[in-house]
């Protein structure tokens, strides 16, 4: 990791806006106070420094905090390039994971819940890479509840529901 009295030479933080902005112009192509960084291909703000590419929201919870963060970093409403501080919170995989909205390929639309092949809906929730099987159940909003439920058990403020 860069060291921090380095970062925030180059780089100042708005922790109300998330914004990361340039201090100082680099090598004849930055200017100060531009804002850094661009989107990538997977919705997150990264920035290059020194030569090296990290994600915003890890500068950001650097640059805000002082330490360098030791877990993941979620962004609580989902949203990948909002850095305001409120919004990051550190967070093991299985938190992070379990914020995640539902995907785009899941069968029954809800998240945590299968089809099954005989018409009904199963319920099953992935806690530190266990996977516990929550039941079997008539509809897909039934056993998208029992998801919710264990969901909310395990997970607390990390659990998402859609």
């Amino acid at each position: 990791m860069i060291p921090i009295e380095t970062l925030r030479i180059l780089l100042s933080y708005d922790h109300l806006t998330g914004a990361l902005h340039w201090r100082k112009r680099r090598a004849g192509t930055m200017h100060s106070n531009l804002l850094a960084g661009s989107i990538a291909h997977d919705g997150y703000l990264t920035i290059k420094v020194l030569g090296k590419t990290y994600r915003a929201h890890r500068l950001a919870w650097t640059l805000h905090y002082g330490v360098h963060p030791t877990k993941q970093i979620d962004h609580c409403n989902g949203i990948r390039s909002d850095n305001r501080i409120e919004n990051l919170r550190e967070a093991t995989q299985s938190k992070n994971n379990a914020n995640r909205r539902v995907s785009t390929s899941t069968r029954s639309n809800y998240k945590g819940v299968v089809p099954e092949k005989n018409g009904t809906f199963g319920a099953r929730i992935i806690v530190n890479r266990k996977h516990i099987w929550l039941g079997v159940f008539e509809t897909a909003e039934l056993a998208h509840a029992a998801y919710i439920g264990a969901a909310r058990v395990a997970f607390g403020d990390f659990a998402r529901s859609s």
